[in-house]
């Protein structure tokens, strides 16, 4: 399971290098001129961290009436990789080579394109490179833009609206966080599943208003997922006949000296179980939302900025870690209820230093029927749609109720295009069945931006 997070959970784009507050290496650009008023520039960064990790033994299964109860969902590895480790290995962010070709102003519109590529250092702590996802090239960004008085249009792929800028405005998006199994390869989780699950990167046709001061809203029509449940049955919601919507309104500006970030968001999806679906769900339906939001606010403080940021989301079927990919449906394609927030202080001292600290956390409910199979897994038959506990479930288990993560980061911007961090995490699992698994994360490492 951890493997599968490793593999999938990686960092946000040049997205992030651009809008995350006090990036400064992000304005970095190789811009080159073309005839007649076309643009050509390659943007991107490359990192890397030492990263010594640290768990308690693993979490050692339940009995319930002579059951022995598995943990399912984590994050973390409850196995073998809970053992300390070493590793060499790409942060939160991957490496980024960004593309971009701007079009002359012609009629009004500024039309533009990216093309985005998404490698990473780490290697699954093997000697050479396999054919697995360790060593693919990622394109996470392929998206067009017209801008014009009307606003903006974009076509394509690219970081979702809704958590969006969750995401973007966590620390840990310059460094590690939570680092999910130690011996995967990939990046590590940062947040993602402790603060917020993972936005992704989606195809849309999304509409952006024109600025008002400081004021936008947007809406997209995306691309559908299938919304899926990690149980026996592996239900999935795969047939897909209308978008899923996403949207998001915020502000930027300056209120009595401060800087101020403020948004919210939100994501709607019905999907319908195709009747090659195990058990008896052939032709029912789910519908899965989430609304999430956040205040960021810089306050001149001496001589640098004191910055307070809080976000959080809520949803039904959303999932933990991975947005509707993995655990958002119980065994019997019941959504589960998702929440998460985050509470963060830092201080730029200036000159490029800045020292930050946070907290967050991700929580799912457990639904009627898991909590039916876990207390009572001998006795519990045919509970929902027909379908038993050991149909279902396949073995008796306390689902993920709660993973959190304190974080303690230290950077320094030696110039726009380098880079310093160290950092402390202390991240943490508990099951509804009480056991939890902890681990101690420490990271030194840089980033070269251009």
């Amino acid at each position: 399971m951890t493997n599968r997070f490793i593999k999938f959970a990686a960092a946000v784009a040049p997205a992030a290098l651009l809008l995350a507050v006090g990036a400064t290496p992000a304005n970095a650009k190789v811009l080159l001129m073309g005839d007649g008023g076309w643009e050509v520039s390659f943007d991107g960064s490359v990192n890397g961290f030492a990263v010594w990790t640290g768990n308690q033994p693993p979490v050692t299964n339940t009995i319930v009436n002579g059951v022995t109860e598995t943990h399912s969902g984590g994050a973390i590895d409850t196995g073998a990789d809970t053992r300390d480790s070493f590793r060499v290995r790409t942060g939160l962010l991957p490496a980024v080579w960004g593309m971009n070709v701007k079009a002359p102003t012609t009629g009004g519109l500024d039309m533009a394109a990216r093309i985005g590529i998404y490698p990473n250092i780490s290697n699954n702590t093997k000697n050479s490179f396999g054919s697995s996802s360790e060593s693919q090239l990622d394109l996470r960004e392929i998206f067009f833009t017209v801008d014009g008085s009307f606003g903006q249009a974009l076509v394509g792929k690219t970081l979702s609206q809704f958590l969006g800028k969750n995401i973007l405005t966590d620390q840990t998006l310059f460094g590690i966080g939570a680092t999910g199994g130690n011996h995967g390869a990939g990046t590590t989780l940062g947040r993602i599943g402790f603060g917020y699950p993972y936005p992704q990167f989606n195809a849309r046709i999304q509409y952006t208003t024109p600025d008002m001061s400081g004021f936008k809203v947007s809406v997209g029509a995306y691309d559908p997922s299938v919304i899926n449940s990690n149980q026996a049955l592996g239900l999935t919601a795969d047939r897909t006949t209308t978008p899923r919507f996403e949207g998001e309104a915020s502000w930027a500006g300056s209120l009595a000296g401060t800087t101020d970030l403020a948004w919210i968001s939100g994501m709607d999806q019905s999907s319908t179980f195709s009747s090659a679906s195990p058990g008896t769900l052939g032709g029912s339906s789910v519908n899965v939302w989430g609304f999430a939001g956040g205040l960021q606010v810089g306050i001149p403080v001496g001589p640098g900025t004191l910055e307070l940021m809080g976000s959080g989301y809520v949803g039904s079927g959303i999932g933990t870690t991975l947005q509707l990919d993995t655990d958002s449906l119980d065994g019997w394609g019941t959504p589960r209820d998702n929440d998460g927030f985050i509470g963060q202080v830092g201080y730029a001292f200036g000159q490029g230093t800045k020292l930050q600290a946070s907290y967050g956390e991700s929580t799912a409910d457990e639904t009627s029927s898991e909590s039916i199979c876990r207390t009572a897994p001998t006795t519990a038959g045919a509970i929902d749609n027909g379908i038993s506990c050991a149909a279902a479930e396949g073995t008796a288990r306390a689902n993920l109720e709660r993973q959190d993560l304190w974080d303690v980061m230290l950077s320094h911007d030696i110039n726009p295009n380098l880079k310093l961090v160290a950092e402390y995490g202390r991240q943490s699992e508990e099951w509804f069945d009480g056991k939890s698994l902890d681990g101690n994360v420490f990271g030194v490492g840089a980033f070269f931006f251009w």
